[in-house]
């Protein structure tokens, strides 16, 4: 059985655990043990501070995935367009991938964001994963992030 819920500290390790998983895929291994525990320590103390917000995927009672966003304003560390809601981070355990999983975490994070009255919502992709964001609705900027080279996409709140 599947869920998704946000974050409570009750899930402190095994997010670490994922989220040590997911700084390793996405620097290929290049970062160390005393990086990715900055990282995490700086990640939730954002949380605790309701500076950004986790979504958690869970499977089978176990963490595999995890949503992290914000509503861009003036005091956001990365603040692209004030007012929007911005996915910052994302991701799913690659065991558990093509399984429904990374939909429903987004269409979830995508309805939590407008309710915290994102104006639209935006995200930077790298080239694999821009399929699946198109799939869940998002479209091409043509832009990209002067940080990182990832293609900004953004998902238009329906009228």
């Amino acid at each position: 059985m599947s869920l998704t819920k946000m974050y409570d500290q009750s899930y402190e390790k095994e997010f670490r655990d994922v989220f040590e998983q997911y700084w390793k895929y996405i620097t290929n291994n290049k970062v160390t043990k005393e990086q990715i525990k900055s990282c995490q320590d700086y990640i939730l103390k954002q949380v605790a501070n309701q500076e950004i917000f986790m979504l958690l995927s869970i499977d089978n009672n176990t963490v595999v995935g995890f949503s992290i966003f914000q509503i861009d304003n003036e005091k956001s560390d990365w603040n692209k367009f004030t007012g929007y809601g911005f996915i910052r981070e994302f991701f799913i355990v690659p065991t558990k991938r093509c399984k429904g999983l990374g939909k429903e975490l987004a269409n979830y994070t995508i309805k939590q964001l407008f309710s915290m009255s994102a104006k639209n919502i935006y995200l930077d992709t790298a080239k694999n994963a821009k399929d699946f964001w198109l799939k869940c609705g998002f479209v091409s900027t043509g832009k990209f992030d002067e940080s990182n080279s990832n293609e900004i996409l953004i998902y238009k709140k329906e009228k």
